[in-house]
């Protein structure tokens, strides 16, 4: 799994449980074992990161529907 992949992860993980506003990038990054500058070379923003996660579960509903 890439570091990226990992964030994804670890933020799909913690959002569940805490909600978006509940988890600092600090907390995603201290559970990845990265920096929090190395979460913002995969990412621009805490909210891009969202958007991602958006996009992938959209991607994965859209895919469904076709089969």
């Amino acid at each position: 799994m890439t570091t990226k992949e990992k964030i994804i992860s670890k933020a799909i993980d913690l959002f569940s449980k805490d909600g978006y506003h509940g988890v600092p990038v600090r907390t995603i990054t201290g559970k990845v074992g990265i920096r929090e500058s190395s979460l913002y070379k995969h990412f621009k923003s805490k909210e891009a990161l969202l958007e991602e996660i958006y996009r992938i579960f959209s991607a994965d509903r859209t895919t469904e529907r076709l089969r």
